[in-house]
């Protein structure tokens, strides 16, 4: 056993009897190798920095995963009210990367759970790219292909802007052909309108005189295709 095992005194005052801290996992590895004892450290501490001290413990887990490692720093951020900063200097990490772990639970549930498997090749550079994706069936798509053929973040990255650039395009199409219904629509009114109001015995000529006007402005405001 490299590190020793914290410990503190029973809760229950039960002499000779102590709690483990942290390092519950080496101990039972170590029952299971047949050890007689261990190394262990005492510390005398309450309840609320025992539980600070097993979870900063189980930060240092090397099968954790980044969604774990967030929900736990985002735990002791609540518990103890400290900062990014004075967190990321408890357990050896910039203010930085404190921010961007927790952050990482504010992403869509399906990135999240790509996130939850420690040994998946899916991580939070690649969480970074696919939330720029807003719909759900193509981001899903793309994290499976992430996983599937192990893409780099770099790649991934790449394939998010092409999908992005697609989808503007696709949008740009669209608007273009609802403009160009919109202006074919007020043209045939504002050919109509002149022979309503040449026509009209009991019409408001006033009124329909107007709303002509307006559909000219409108026509002159309206984006041209050429743009």
């Amino acid at each position: 056993l490299l590190q020793p095992l914290i410990v503190r005194p029973h809760p229950q005052n039960i002499p000779g009897r102590y709690q483990i801290v942290a390092g519950e996992r080496r101990f039972h590895a170590c029952q299971l190798a047949g050890l007689d004892s261990v190394p262990v450290v005492i510390r005398h501490v309450d309840d609320t920095t025992a539980r600070q001290i097993a979870l900063i413990e189980n930060l240092q887990r090397e099968d954790i995963s980044p969604l774990e490692e967030a929900q736990v720093l985002a735990q002791i951020l609540n518990e103890t009210g400290c900062s990014h900063r004075e967190l990321g200097e408890k357990v050896g990490k910039s203010k930085t990367y404190i921010e961007q772990r927790v952050r990482l639970l504010r992403y869509p549930s399906d990135v999240q759970a790509a996130l939850a498997n420690p040994l998946t090749s899916f991580h939070p550079g690649h969480a970074k790219a696919v939330v720029q994706i807003g719909d759900a069936e193509t981001r899903q798509l793309l994290i499976a292909e992430i996983q599937r053929q192990q893409l780099s973040v770099r790649e991934a990255e790449h394939r998010v802007t092409r999908l992005r650039t697609r989808q503007l395009k696709t949008h740009r199409t669209r608007t273009t052909a609802a403009t160009s219904v919109t202006l074919d629509n007020l043209a045939v009114v504002a050919l109509l309108r002149p022979l309503l109001v040449s026509q009209a015995t009991q019409v408001d000529t006033t009124a329909l005189r107007k709303a002509l006007q307006q559909d000219i402005r409108m026509l002159n405001a309206a984006p041209s295709d050429e743009n």
